[in-house]
């Protein structure tokens, strides 16, 4: 995943590696919070959760603040369609 979201980020090197690992963590980490299986959220293979994890991540690295606001507009509209299907 990580690399998948550094080609989102147009990184072409590895110094910042940690840092989006820590942030994929976190997105992980409040998905759980929010009450998704964690089964889901581990599986790595869920498309919707991938695109939520990838959302976080570009939310946190935006540049500008009105880029910010786009991504967690999008981050809580993904969560929230991901809290209310119940299969997550």
């Amino acid at each position: 995943m990580v690399e998948e979201i550094k080609k989102a980020l147009r990184i072409n090197h590895d110094k910042l590696d940690s840092d989006i690992s820590i942030c994929i963590d976190t997105a992980k980490a409040e998905l759980k919070r929010l009450g998704i299986l964690e089964t889901k959220v581990t599986s790595g293979t869920d498309k919707l959760i991938n695109m939520a994890i990838r959302t976080y991540v570009l939310m946190q690295y935006a540049t500008d603040t009105k880029q910010a606001e786009g991504y967690e507009k999008s981050w809580i509209y993904q969560i929230d369609c991901i809290r209310k299907t119940s299969s997550y």
